[in-house]
């Protein structure tokens, strides 16, 4: 009996329990608001806090980055370096203003060749000296395509250019290629200047006249190896044209040449034997 009256009031603890829960007001639930803001400044004063702002902030801080001034040190050493490129330029420079140019060297150089034959003008009257001159004197007579013929008298090394530039120089036409320029001259020689196309008197043996007049120690009529040609020597000394020739080619290699016994480097012993006293140089 005991334990049911305690379990019926166990349940009618629990159903007011109940009872007070259903009739007890709920608290109702508020939004959290944020807090105002205060002391806000009016319209049109906020340019001065702005200002007062700016102004509390250093002057430092507010400035423009001011770029690095450059050191007396690096300033010297920019200006000998610009220094020193100019006196480079200008060393360049002058080094090639003074350069003669090749072309114009080669252009002088054939002007010079071919002055001859192109601007009889240009010639000087009177020999020119050459280097080395023996300090002797020669006459030699020179006739035909010349502004001057005549006789002239040259130094004793003269060559066969001299006489044309005493001459006065060739005429327009003169068949100057039958003519070797650089030909030593020697005393009474007659040079005889043909026009082109034109043959040489029968008189002469070539365009060059190897007639010499008569000299002491009997070398008269003697063939001049320097200024004789092909003809000359093979007519003259009854050479054939193989070694007349070859006397020919061995002066133009080897220059003019400076005595008789050069001939052994063309010729045979017997043949040497046989012409030494009729030439001379």
């Amino acid at each position: 009996m005991a334990n049911k009256s305690s379990a019926q009031k166990n349940d009618g603890l629990i159903q007011q329990y109940f009872a007070h829960q259903q009739t007890m007001p709920y608290q109702a639930i508020t939004p959290v608001l944020p807090e105002p803001v205060l002391n806000v400044p009016p319209f049109g004063v906020s340019d001065t806090y702005q200002s007062q702002a700016l102004a509390s902030i250093p002057e430092q801080a507010l400035s423009p980055v001011q770029p690095e001034q450059p050191t007396p040190k690096l300033q010297i050493r920019k200006a000998i370096g610009v220094l020193l490129v100019c006196m480079l330029v200008g060393t360049v420079y002058v080094i090639w203003r003074g350069a003669p140019s090749p072309t114009a060297t080669a252009i002088n150089t054939t002007q010079q060749h071919f002055s001859l034959a192109s601007t009889p003008s240009s010639f000087t009257t009177g020999a020119t000296v050459s280097p080395g001159a023996s300090g002797g004197k020669i006459q030699v007579y020179i006739v035909g395509a010349v502004n001057k013929p005549g006789i002239y008298t040259l130094e004793g090394n003269a060559r066969i250019y001299e006489l044309l530039q005493a001459a006065g120089g060739p005429l327009p036409h003169a068949n100057l290629v039958a003519l070797n320029l650089a030909a030593r001259l020697s005393d009474g020689q007659e040079i005889y200047v043909t026009l082109i196309g034109e043959t040489p008197p029968t008189s002469m043996s070539g365009s060059i006249s190897t007639i010499t007049t008569g000299t002491p120690g009997g070398t008269a009529n003697q063939i001049d190896l320097n200024t004789a040609s092909a003809d000359d020597l093979r007519k003259g000394l009854h050479l054939s044209s193989t070694n007349a020739q070859a006397i020919i080619s061995y002066r133009i290699q080897h220059g003019a040449y400076t005595s008789v016994q050069e001939l052994l480097q063309v010729v045979s012993q017997a043949t040497y034997k046989k012409i030494k006293d009729e030439v001379k140089v």
